[in-house]
């Protein structure tokens, strides 16, 4: 999974680019990452603290501004919830990816 960690890291980070360009200009590659973040946004909704959640991925990925562990401050949660929701947010992207 370590591998897999890392693509999928990667893969949310480079999704606030891939959403500021237009999807005619899109490579396929962008497209198929662009719809693989969408479908995991989507099943984080569905999840228990989903809003929360959704900050953590915001603040830790796509702003790239904060360690799990400043996302844990910020949101008032601990650092071992942050790290929680994260292994969770993996899994989810992990499958929906295919990469599991």
């Amino acid at each position: 999974m370590r591998g897999k960690r890392a693509y999928i890291r990667e893969v949310l980070r480079d999704y606030p680019k891939i959403c500021a360009k237009p999807m005619e200009k899109r490579t396929r590659n962008e497209q198929r990452r662009f719809e693989s973040v969408e479908r995991i946004l989507e099943q984080v909704d569905q999840l228990q603290d989903a809003m929360e959640k959704r900050q953590l991925i915001d603040l830790v990925y796509f702003k790239q501004s904060h360690t799990l562990c400043g996302a844990a401050v910020k949101l008032y949660i601990s650092e071992r919830t942050s790290v929680r929701w994260n292994r969770e947010i993996m899994c989810i992207a992990a499958d929906s990816m295919d990469l599991m």
